[in-house]
């Protein structure tokens, strides 16, 4: 059953609380499943190295696909991520730019052809799975994981 989660761990540096992962570790902690799907990023805003920002304008320019160990070794040269879109497909899909735009609008995770998605929003990570042992596994990863609405804007974190 597909299931919303938003991440939430900090950690304090002079008074101020800033996120205590990014992309690396949210893929890090789905494990091997990563691997078998084709990721389609979309509107990218993070910092790293020249290939991060290229890979950046192309995500601002409509999407960006990549192989579940090109999105493991980009997020490795990921330094901060400020927003966006990550969705996993077949790698057999055609239509990438639909399974985003889904996603995105929050409208249809559960019966898109999307396996896994995740959204970078300021102080959290919001990821949508269809496994419950990915659900698992992020809770055993991260301390601050609370379930939320998807259909709601902003994704409202279940009371």
């Amino acid at each position: 059953m597909a299931k919303t989660l938003a991440i939430h761990d900090t950690r304090n540096v002079n008074g101020t609380d800033y996120l205590a992962f990014d992309l690396h570790d949210v893929l890090a902690a789905l494990g091997e499943p990563v691997r078998l799907y084709t990721w389609l990023m979309s509107g990218f805003e993070g910092s790293g190295d020249e290939e991060i920002e290229a890979a950046a304008d192309e995500s601002r320019r409509g999407g960006h696909a990549a192989s579940g160990e090109e999105i493991l070794e980009f997020s490795k040269r990921v330094v901060q991520t400020s927003k966006g879109e990550f969705v996993a497909v077949e790698p057999s899909f055609e239509r990438p730019r639909a399974a985003i735009d889904r996603w995105v609008a929050r409208r249809d995770f559960a019966s898109s052809e999307a396996f896994i998605a995740l959204r970078a929003e300021p102080g959290r990570w919001v990821v949508s799975v269809k496994d419950d042992a990915l659900v698992e596994a992020l809770r055993r990863r991260f301390k601050d994981v609370r379930e939320v609405q998807p259909g709601l804007p902003g994704g409202n974190d279940i009371p």
